[in-house]
């Protein structure tokens, strides 16, 4: 007698978090495409072995798959940067990553991959200005795939301006948005429950109460990811003024995450490659990271390092010498 019992394939909607599937869904969206084998395609692009890899596809691992999709993520984000490179989407230029920021794509990381009745997947980076959000918003948009938008004027007050914004970054039409609130609305609330994406929002102290309403909607009805990117000042300026609607938003923070000063270290970091010095490399270091402290930031330090590349070999007077100017430029543009 034969056997024609058939297995049921488990149900990965059952096993998985919605962020968690997303990561398994794009990455055999990725092997498909490149028609590469389970264990080809996870030698060249993960660190996890091919059986891991097919066992977590299949919902067969066995063993709690929390930090074997940690990983798988990770190695998503490094493939969609490696491709944005490859296209020179990303300008070139390698992302070094300071403790702060590397502190927000660790806690964006956390928000994808929780349960879809965790509202808590905010995560609020605040820098002064040369700080680095927008090139960290950039690089947020392309690791993640992200819904990059910048905030602006209008946003204090209307709703629907926010709206609109986001629905276009989003990928929705003009014609699909309309011209109110409860269509704009029910559009963007529509594409964002979807699938679980990272909308990012660059200039986040020009929110108001209307606005901010909106972020909780979006954390409370659909899965989104929600990063907001402010001056420090600024963003406290905005939740004096609307205290009522800012504290449940709060509240709905994974992370809030100060950017640090400037230390020698991470001039060096960005240094490396591209400025040659002749002196001890630690005084260059520690001098250029006093100034971008007083005036500037990371944007100073990029901008001196820019200065100081064409050099064969930047002395101490060299780096004293871009300090000044830069200080000087940046001073001209504030």
């Amino acid at each position: 007698m034969t056997d024609t019992t058939t297995k049921t394939k488990p149900d990965l909607a059952a096993i998985y978090t919605p962020g968690q599937l997303g990561v398994i869904n794009e990455l055999r969206r990725l092997q498909d495409e490149a028609g590469l084998n389970d264990g080809k395609f996870a030698t060249a692009h993960l660190t996890v072995s091919g059986t891991t890899w097919y066992r977590i596809k299949e919902g067969t691992y066995g063993a709690d798959p929390a930090l074997t999709l940690n990983k798988l993520e990770l190695n998503l984000r490094q493939m969609r940067l490696q491709r944005a490179q490859a296209a020179k989407l990303t300008g070139g230029g390698v992302f070094i990553r300071i403790p702060s920021q590397q502190a927000v794509f660790d806690a964006v990381t956390a928000c994808k991959l929780k349960p879809e009745d965790d509202c808590e997947r905010m995560v609020t980076f605040l820098a002064e200005t040369g700080g680095g959000k927008t090139r960290l918003a950039r690089q947020l948009k392309v690791e993640h795939d992200g819904i990059l938008v910048e905030a602006s004027e209008p946003w204090r007050k209307s709703y629907f301006a926010a709206l609109f914004d986001i629905g276009l970054a989003a990928g929705l039409t003009e014609t699909e948005l309309g011209n109110g609130e409860a269509t704009a609305q029910r559009a963007v609330v529509r594409r964002l429950r979807a699938n679980r994406r990272v909308l990012i929002i660059d200039e986040g102290e020009y929110f108001g109460p209307r606005t901010t309403n909106l972020l909780k909607l979006l954390l409370n009805q659909t899965p989104t990811v929600v990063v907001v990117m402010a001056i420090p000042a600024l963003f406290a300026r905005w939740q004096c003024a609307a205290w009522v609607e800012s504290a449940q938003t709060t509240r709905r923070n994974e992370s809030v995450i100060e950017s640090s000063p400037v230390f020698p270290d991470d001039v060096a970091a960005l240094a490396a490659g591209r400025v040659i010095f002749a002196d001890t490399a630690k005084a260059a270091c520690g001098l250029i990271a006093k100034n971008a402290n007083e005036f500037g930031r990371f944007s100073f330090v990029e901008r001196t390092l820019k200065e100081l590349a064409p050099l064969p070999h930047a002395t101490i007077e060299d780096v004293t010498k871009a300090c000044l100017n830069v200080k000087a430029l940046l001073r001209r543009k504030a």
